[in-house]
C-alpha cells in the first residue's frame, strides 16, 4: 500500500514538472482582477462589464445591475461609524449561466421566469423590508 502511494506521489510530481504554467487565458494575464471584483473569467462570460452601478445612499439590500443585463447583482451594506459617518460597501456577484437576477424575487432565476431586467428598478423598494419586524 505504501509503495502505491509513493508511486502515485512521484507520478503527480512528475506530471506537474512537465505541465507548462498557464500564463495567458484568452488575453487575460494571471493575477489581473476582474471589474467589480467578480470571479476570474467573468469578462469572458459577460463580455464588457459595465462598472457604473454604485450603492451611494441606497439602503441595505440586493440590487440588480441593469447595465449588465441583470447577470450581475450587488449587495449594498451601509456601515455607521461612531462619529456618525456612513459608508456603504458594495459587494458584486454574478448569476450562474442561464440565469439573471430577478429583483422581485431577490434571487438569480432562469431567464424565462424572471421579470424583465428593465423593470428591476421598480422593485428596488423590496430592500426596504430588510430588518423590519412584522407585527
Amino acid at each position: 500500500m505504501n509503495a502505491f502511494i509513493l508511486a502515485l506521489l512521484v507520478g503527480v510530481a512528475a506530471a506537474q514538472e512537465f505541465a507548462p504554467p498557464i500564463q495567458r487565458f484568452d488575453g487575460i494575464i494571471n493575477g489581473q482582477f476582474e471589474p467589480l471584483n467578480l470571479p476570474a473569467g467573468a469578462s469572458l462570460l459577460l463580455g464588457s462589464i459595465d462598472t457604473s452601478f454604485a450603492c451611494g445612499d441606497r439602503p441595505y439590500g440586493f440590487y440588480a445591475d441593469q447595465g449588465n443585463g441583470c447577470r450581475v447583482f450587488h449587495v449594498c451594506n451601509p456601515y455607521l461609524f461612531e462619529d456618525g459617518h456612513i459608508e456603504t460597501v458594495q459587494y458584486s456577484f454574478m448569476c450562474g449561466e442561464g440565469t439573471i437576477f430577478d429583483q422581485s424575487e431577490l434571487a438569480c432565476v432562469e431567464q424565462f421566469a424572471a421579470i424583465s431586467c428593465t423593470e428591476s428598478f421598480f422593485f428596488y423598494s423590496r430592500n426596504e423590508a430588510f430588518g423590519r419586524i412584522d407585527k
